[in-house]
This record gives structure tokens, sequence and C-alpha cells, in this order.
């Protein structure tokens, strides 16, 4: 329960990114329809500019509330038995989420008080629809037409460019019940040699894998929290850098691109982005392995 509530939490902050960005678009469009004066070419495109920072916004938003509704919940929870401060942490996080989803509805009130002064305002002057609105009209239609046309066209676009991102990641290879795992972490020390590590199938207890919102939720809640695990996580890099571990225990590295790898067990966790696109035949392998 308390983890489909911080997922919605968080899906609340794509609310609040895509509505502030309906109010500023209203707001502006508004304006414009009060100024029926003569207009320079420089005058339309600084508008067309905050609208389009108004779309972004609105783009920002919806962006983020589907990825939070393609999150699994079962994929944001960590069994870690955590201390008395990590608790502390834990509670702390538990109220930022409350936070964040009853200052929501304040914020679209905040909002629609704004926008209902500016119209108070200007009650009685004549609205007149000129160059400026016609502008923002044009631009709100072409976003529309982007958004359903365009972007599913430029999609395997994206998808090549994320994919030459994604070689910079970590990578892993798969040999019989073991995991041959490329960190690509600079050793100062050793800068010629490759960070490559080994885990065998009986160190884990699961692997997932993960989208980056799942991989940041569960770093909020469930493991940031745990600061015994981070100090851990901060010394056994240090000791591996050192070479005196063959490989740390702990270890967090996530971006946005490429898909999050989870790797669980009693003492081991790695949670990094890696650039294998194609993890059935790891999870096939570990399922067979554990009979799963």
């Amino acid at each position: 329960m308390f983890i489909k509530f911080r997922l919605i939490a968080e899906a609340s902050t794509g609310l609040a990114i895509a509505t502030f960005g309906v109010f500023l678009w209203l707001a502006i469009f508004y304006l414009t329809l009060l100024d029926d004066s003569p207009c320079s070419i420089l005058e339309i495109i600084l508008w067309l500019a905050a609208g389009i920072l108004a779309l972004g916004l609105i783009e920002t938003g919806l962006f983020w509330i589907n990825k939070s509704r393609a999150m699994r919940s079962n994929h944001v929870q960590s069994s870690n038995d955590a201390n008395r401060l990590s608790k502390t942490a834990g509670h702390i996080a538990l109220w930022r989420a409350y936070v964040n989803l009853i200052s929501y509805p304040l914020f679209v009130l905040f909002l629609s008080g704004i926008l209902y002064l500016l119209v108070a305002s200007n009650a009685g002057k004549p609205l007149t629809l000129c160059a400026l609105s016609y502008s923002q009209l044009i631009l709100m239609s072409f976003y529309i037409f982007i958004r359903k046309r365009l972007v599913p066209a430029i999609h395997p676009l994206l998808q090549r460019i994320n994919q030459l991102a994604d070689r910079q990641l970590p990578g892993y290879e798969l040999k019989n019940q073991q995991i041959i795992l490329d960190l690509k972490v600079k050793n100062i020390h050793q800068p010629e040699n490759r960070s490559l590590i080994t885990i065998n199938f009986d160190e884990l207890e699961e692997i997932k894998i993960l989208s980056y919102l799942e991989a940041k939720i569960l770093l909020k809640y469930q493991i940031g929290p745990d600061m015994l695990l981070a100090a851990q996580s901060v010394k056994d890099m240090y000791q591996y850098l050192k070479n005196e571990i063959p490989k740390p225990r702990c270890y967090s590295k996530i971006s946005s691109t490429g898909s999050i790898l989870l790797l669980k067990g009693p003492e081991l966790f790695y949670l990094l982005s890696i650039s294998n696109l194609d993890h059935q035949a790891l999870l096939k392998a570990f399922k067979q392995a554990k009979n799963l």
C-alpha cells in the first residue's frame, strides 16, 4: 500500500509540471488578447518563445506521468533490514511523499488564483485576436500535430541516439552461472585495466530489470534511507579501486539512458545502468539456476 502511495506521489510531480505549463500558456494567450497594437517580428518571436516554454513544461509533465503509470510496485521495494538511523531517514522520505501529494492541489489552487487575479485586473478591457494571439494558436495546433504524428515517426531516431549514449555505460556477459560485469570505472591506480568483476548466481537472491523512474523510487524510498548501505558502498569502492577486494559489495549508479539492472543478494547490492538491450537470457538462466 505504501509503495503504491509513493508511486502516486511521484506521479503528482508530473501533474504539477504539466499543470503549470497549461496555466502558463493560458496566461500568455490571455495577455496576447489584450494587446491590439501593431507588433514587430521581435515581439512575436519573444511571445512564441514564452509559449514554447509553456508547451515544453506540458510535455515534460506528460512524459513523467506516462513513466510513472508504467512503474511496477513489486519492482520498487526492498527487503533490506534497516537500523534506527535508516528507519528515521525512511520516515523523512515518506513525509516528503505526503508533502509532495498534498502540495499538488494547493499548487493548482495557487495558479488558479493568479489566473483569476490576472483576468480580474483587466476586466472591462476589450479582447482582440491579433498577430500575437494567432501565433499562439498556431503554436498550440502545431504542438498537438507534432505530438500525434511526428513523435512516433522520430522515435526510432531517438532510440538510435540513446543507443550511442548507451555505449559508454557498463555492460555484462553471461558465462555459465556467472555474470561478468564491466563497471567501466576509472581507476587512477591502474588506468589501463578494465574494471571487470564476476558475480556468481549463488551470491544473488534476485535479478530485476527496472525503468529509470522505478530505480529512482527504489533509491529514494527504499535504499537511499539505508545509511549503512550508503557508507558501505563508498568504503567498498575505495577498497576495490585499491585492489584490496575483488569487487564492491554495494554499487549504485543510474542514468536516464540504458536499462537498469538490479542484482541483490545477502552480501551484494548492485543497481546500475547498463548498455545491454536484451536481458531474457540472463533472467532465464537465473530462474533455471534458482528453480524459480
